[in-house]
């Protein structure tokens, strides 16, 4: 999902409007997340509405991103691994081949122009293929390791936030932290919040609104300067 740091941000903190003003099983009902697939985030909240104990709730998701970090780790190791071998492959072929043309050529033997080139192009694509697997491909995927274990950690600050009963404030402050100078003024771009029913809200519900966004601007300012 692209900036998905910006959604969860924004998710959390209407999250925490709603179960502050009309209880935890509210949540149940929000839309905004229904088309939001990431299972890791809906099995922390569906444990928060069913009443899971805090430290049950933090065990399992802490080990679920224990277990994806081993994996992604196992499998860069394993990419690595095939990646030397190939390269080596590509070497001792190459010496080989090198070794093999230049008997040849020494006991006066005529060798096809053809020979040279396929060995050439063989031990290229062995070499290629060795590089790319022992040091791009891992770049990519700890990239893309660094990037999912930072959005684990930002959805499970905000479950234990919502569990906790922490206002949108600290919430806010909380998933700040999670995102980037362009994310951050790209939320002062769009409202915070995308009540469905906000013309029903309540006078001091629709107060508590605007200050959610006086809020937001302030510490977004606090953030830069920093």
């Amino acid at each position: 999902m692209e900036r998905e740091s910006l959604f969860l941000t924004r998710l959390f903190v209407e999250l925490a409007f709603i179960a502050r003003n009309q209880g935890i099983l509210a949540l149940e009902e929000n839309p905004h997340d229904k088309n939001y697939r990431n299972p890791f985030f809906h099995l922390g909240k569906d444990m928060v509405m069913d009443g899971y104990d805090p430290d049950y709730i933090r065990e399992v998701m802490e080990n679920i991103n224990k277990t994806l970090a081993y994996h992604l780790t196992a499998k860069i190791t394993c990419l690595k691994h095939l990646g030397l071998c190939l390269l080596s492959s590509g070497l001792i072929a190459l010496l080989a081949g090198t070794l093999s043309l230049y008997l040849r050529t020494y006991s006066g033997e005529n060798i096809a122009v053809i020979v040279p080139v396929v060995l050439m192009v063989l031990v290229s694509a062995f070499c290629l293929m060795g590089l790319f697997c022992l040091f791009f491909l891992p770049l990519y995927l700890k990239d893309q390791q660094h990037r999912q274990l930072s959005l684990q950690k930002q959805i499970m600050a905000g479950i234990f936030s919502l569990q906790a009963g922490d206002s949108y404030n600290a919430i806010m402050r909380l998933q700040l932290s999670f995102l980037s100078r362009e994310d951050m003024r790209s939320l002062l771009e769009q409202p915070m919040l995308e009540m469905d029913d906000e013309e029903n809200l309540s006078s001091s519900q629709k107060k508590e609104y605007e200050v959610i966004q006086q809020t937001l601007r302030k510490e977004i300012t606090n953030w830069h300067m920093v």
